[in-house]
C-alpha cells in the first residue's frame, strides 16, 4: 500500500473515530460470530463495560442474554444476531440490555449487517438508553390511573386495593401497602397489600400484617416522622430497615414512600417495592406529592359523605318517629321525602307520592294562599307558616 493510501486510510479512521465518539447514542460492532470488534465511550458510560474488556467476547452473553421480565433470551431467538442471517437491518423502539453490575434499562436500538465483497462479516448497532422517557411515560399513566381510580371508586374499601394495583402496574413495582395510624397504640399499622400475582411475597407480606411501625421504624415510620415522601435503593442493605432480611428472602429491593393526610395531618402512609435495586427517581417523588393530595382529598370527602349519609339517617329516623306529617319538595314542588304519617294520611306507596307534585291535595280555596307563601319563600328564602286544608284518603274529606 502506497504511503498516500496509508495516509488516506488512517485520516478515515481517525474520522470515524472522532464521529463515533462524539455520539451520544452508543454504537458497537460485532463480528461474524457475533464478538465484539468495536465499542464507542457511550457505549461503555451505558453499559459499565470498557472496550477493551470486550474485545473479542460474545456480546450476546454480556448484555443481551435476558428479557425485561429477567427470563432467558437465547442467541438463536436474538434479534440482534438476526440481521446477519437476514442482511437487512432491524429496529427496535422496546427492548432491554443488561449492564455490568446486573441492572437492566431500556433501550431503542437499530442494527445493520456490515457487508463487504457482497458478504456479511459482522454488524454494527447503535442504541440509545430510554430510562428517562420510559420513566416520564410511566409516571404520567400512574399519575391518570390514580386520578381516575378515585373518580370512579364509590368506597374507601373499594379505592384503597384499586389505587395500590393501579401505581404499581403503571410504575413497574412489584408490591404496595397501606399503612394506617392506630392513635390508640400511637403506630401504624398495615391494613392493605397487593402485590403482582406472579410475585412470591409471603414472608415480606406476613411480617408487615403482623407488627406495627412507630415513628422513624422502617419506610413507614419514616415517612410518618419526615411528614415527606422517602425513597430506598436497596432495602436488603439497609441496616435499619426491620423487614430487610424477609425482603431479600422475597427479593424485593427499592422500595419508596409518601404521607397520606386528611386536613393536614398524617393519618397513613402508602409504600412501593421494586425487585430491582433502583436509585432515587427525582421527578417520581415530586408526583408523590400530587397522589397524597389526590388520595388525602377523595378520603376526605369519603369521610364527609358518610357523616352527611349518618346524619341524613337519623334525621329521617327522628323525622318517622314524630306525630306530625312531614315532606319536602324540590323548588318546581314535587316531593322528593315524605314521612309514614303522609302515606297513611293520603293513603298511598313512596313511589306514589315521590315525583308527585303537593297542589292538588291541597283545599282548592286555600291553594292560592299557599302557592303565593311558597313561590315568595323560593325567591326570598324566607321561612314562612301558613294554614291549609289537605284531602284524606280515607273518605276524600279535607282536614
Amino acid at each position: 500500500m502506497s504511503k498516500q493510501a496509508e495516509e488516506k486510510l488512517r485520516r478515515q479512521s481517525d474520522f470515524t473515530d472522532a464521529l463515533t465518539n462524539s455520539l451520544g447514542d452508543g454504537v458497537y460492532a460485532l463480528d461474524r460470530e457475533g464478538l465484539v470488534t468495536f465499542m464507542n465511550p457511550a457505549a461503555e458510560r451505558m453499559l459499565g463495560w470498557k472496550e477493551a474488556e470486550l474485545l473479542g467476547k460474545n456480546m450476546h452473553d454480556c448484555v443481551h442474554f435476558q428479557r425485561a421480565d429477567g427470563t432467558r433470551l437465547t442467541a438463536s431467538g436474538c434479534p440482534l444476531l438476526e440481521v446477519m442471517e437476514s442482511s437487512t437491518t432491524i429496529s427496535n423502539e422496546d427492548d432491554v440490555f443488561t449492564r455490568r453490575d446486573g441492572t437492566r434499562f431500556p433501550v431503542t436500538y437499530t442494527s445493520s449487517p456490515i457487508i463487504t465483497d457482497g458478504q456479511v462479516v459482522g454488524a454494527v448497532l447503535a442504541f440509545r438508553d430510554t430510562t428517562e422517557r420510559k420513566r416520564a411515560e410511566r409516571n404520567l399513566s400512574a399519575q391518570y390511573a390514580v386520578a381516575r381510580t378515585l373518580s370512579e371508586a364509590a368506597t374507601l374499601d373499594e379505592v384503597t386495593p384499586r389505587i395500590l394495583q393501579a401505581i404499581c402496574e403503571n410504575l413497574g413495582w412489584e408490591l404496595g401497602a397501606l399503612w394506617i395510624l392506630d392513635r390508640q397504640a400511637d403506630a401504624l399499622r398495615c391494613v392493605e397489600i397487593w402485590h403482582v400475582p406472579t410475585v412470591e411475597v409471603t414472608e415480606f407480606k406476613d411480617l408487615s400484617r403482623n407488627r406495627l411501625f412507630d415513628r422513624d421504624m422502617g419506610l413507614p415510620g419514616r415517612v410518618w416522622q419526615s411528614g415527606a415522601p422517602s425513597w430506598i435503593t436497596d432495602i436488603t442493605t439497609n441496616k435499619d430497615f426491620p423487614r430487610a432480611a424477609a425482603a431479600a428472602k422475597n427479593d424485593l429491593h427499592a422500595g419508596f414512600g409518601f404521607p397520606i393526610r386528611i386536613e393536614g395531618e398524617i393519618t397513613g402512609v402508602m409504600e412501593f417495592y421494586s425487585r430491582q435495586v433502583q436509585p432515587p427517581d427525582t421527578s417520581l417523588l415530586n408526583m408523590l406529592e400530587t397522589f397524597s393530595s389526590q388520595i388525602g382529598q377523595f378520603i376526605e370527602r369519603k369521610v364527609a359523605e358518610e357523616a352527611l349519609r349518618k346524619s341524613e339517617e337519623q334525621y329521617r329516623l327522628m323525622i318517622e318517629a314524630i306525630p306530625p306529617q312531614v315532606w319536602t319538595a324540590r323548588t318546581d314542588g314535587e316531593l322528593d321525602y315524605v314521612n309514614r304519617r303522609v302515606l297513611d294520611y293520603f293513603g298511598r306507596t313512596m313511589e306514589e307520592m315521590l315525583g308527585a307534585g303537593w297542589q292538588h291535595v291541597v283545599h282548592p280555596d286555600d291553594l292560592p294562599s299557599v302557592v303565593e307563601r311558597w313561590t315568595k319563600a323560593l325567591r326570598t328564602g324566607e321561612t314562612y307558616q301558613v294554614e291549609f286544608r289537605l284531602r284524606r284518603a280515607a273518605d276524600e274529606s279535607y282536614r
